[in-house]
């Protein structure tokens, strides 16, 4: 890379750390550098963190990028563009004057709020799902306000809400903004008309002014400055929108129906649609968690569902004594991926719960078959999902995946085995990709958001280029 050459940063907040992708402006990788997501956890399996700690996290990978991509920290200006994904219904609240209050973020996977959010009046929890495209589950941003409220003298009276990826930005001198599929998983919005949903606003005290003006991904929102490293400084700053329809981008999925199946930890299966969902649709797709929000790209919208199947798969390697690499890949190698009858079942990986159970029907049981029969138990999660959103959008045109558990070939035997045609994405950092792709975007100033697809699709082409000739 040519010195005066400007970086691009693709920032991706995510539950356990957060990485940062460094690039050229036409998509070649340079660097990525991570920082820890400090947690501080729970007795009750909740956890939070401080606005400033998280944001030392970001700065800390940031840094390591940049590092990496020059050899250096440079004392002048090196990044063009910053675009920021982060994980969804965590936030933080600003006070009147634009400052963080004393309430921590708390992570979108804390239960606290389930009991308060459950407790509202049958009506307005049937409105809730219809208007909002939300199940009734303690991961929204409205359940971590109710209980907020419940169990502090929070006032929301004045103050205003930002997402993860949006507080960063505006940390960093952005506006504060909300960007359409982050605010689409608070509970805030109709997601007829992306305006505040007053129902939701009254019960939890709050004014229309909690939810700042929307700012589609890829608009930029400010420039870095301030408190900020001085290669920051002047950087053009926008918010890319919710992790997995980034990562989605990043992975080659960005058709009008295309369907995203993210292979990690916790399996998230993401529809993209340009048809209009009606609220009865939201209610019959929320009563199989799915929920329905806003895609960042122009004119779609998205479904999305979740699964525990590789909660699933890494409980049941640490039970076969395979959760070292080296037993992991012995086990891998032993299992059998064509037609076999099992003389065990594996039962659990729905996102409602945490427990796995295993039945076994026969005498000649071995570690590799119950590895099988976990795989098709994760699988049969995912299927679930998959029927769920055919049967309000048809099928897809097409379907892919990407993520950490791809590197087993026996999970991509079985997902080939389930879903004949998917199409493996053998790509790192999906969301910081994403991110970057979108900062490009919008460090170049394009008049309109209807670019934005084909801007995406020519940054992740020079990527391609840049690695198939490394």
């Amino acid at each position: 890379m040519a010195p005066h050459e400007p970086l691009l940063l693709g920032i991706d907040v995510g539950t356990t750390d957060t990485k940062a992708v460094a690039t050229t402006p036409t998509g070649r990788l340079l660097a990525i550098g991570s920082g820890a997501t400090a947690w501080q956890t729970r007795d009750d399996g909740g956890a939070q963190i401080a606005p400033d700690a998280l944001l030392a996290g970001v700065v800390a990978a940031c840094a390591d990028a940049v590092q990496r991509a020059l050899g250096h920290l440079p004392s002048t200006p090196a990044v063009a563009g910053v675009g920021i994904t982060s994980i969804a219904e965590a936030g933080v609240l600003l006070d009147p004057a634009g400052r963080p209050t004393s309430t921590p973020i708390i992570a979108w996977f804390d239960p606290r709020g389930a009991e308060e959010f459950r407790a509202l009046e049958a009506d307005f929890l049937e409105e809730f799902t219809a208007r909002t495209g939300l199940p009734v589950s303690p991961v929204s941003t409205i359940a971590k306000l109710l209980w907020l409220r419940a169990h502090t003298d929070l006032d929301l009276t004045g103050l205003r809400w930002l997402n993860v990826a949006e507080y960063v930005a505006y940390a960093w001198g952005a506006e504060p903004t909300m960007e359409p599929s982050l605010a689409s998983r608070t509970g805030l919005i109709d997601q007829d008309d992306l305006t505040g949903f007053p129902d939701t606003l009254e019960r939890i005290g709050a004014r229309p002014d909690l939810l700042p003006p929307l700012a589609p991904a890829g608009t930029r929102i400010g420039t870095a400055r301030g408190e900020v490293p001085a290669w920051l400084v002047g950087a053009s700053l926008t918010v890319a929108g919710h992790d997995h329809p980034v990562a989605s981008l990043a992975a080659g999925a960005t058709g009008p129906n295309d369907l995203f199946d993210s292979c990690g930890t916790a399996e998230a299966m993401l529809r993209v649609t340009e048809a209009r969902i009606s609220r009865a649709e939201r209610t019959t797709l929320s009563r199989s968690n799915v929920s329905q929000g806003t895609h960042l790209l122009p004119g779609r919208r998205l479904l999305l569902g979740g699964t525990r199947g590789g909660l699933l798969l890494k409980r049941t390697l640490s039970m076969l004594g395979a959760a070292e690499p080296e037993a992991r890949a012995a086990l891998d190698a032993q299992c059998p991926t064509g037609e076999v009858r099992l003389p065990v079942h594996v039962d659990g990986g729905r996102l409602d719960e945490q427990a796995v159970w295993v039945r076994i029907d026969g005498d000649d049981v071995a570690p590799p078959l119950v590895w099988r029969a976990a795989l098709e138990a994760a699988a049969d999660q995912a299927q679930l999902l998959v029927e769920a959103f055919e049967g309000v959008v048809g099928p897809a045109a097409r379907m892919v995946a990407a993520g950490g558990w791809l590197r087993s070939p026996s999970y991509r035997a079985v997902k080939q085995r389930r879903f004949p045609g998917v199409v493996f994405a053998d790509i790192e950092q999906a969301g910081g990709l994403g991110a970057a792709a979108v900062a490009g975007f919008a460090a170049a100033d394009n008049a309109s958001i209807a670019a934005l697809p084909a801007a995406i699709d020519a940054f992740m082409a020079g990527y391609a280029e840049a690695a198939g000739s490394s």
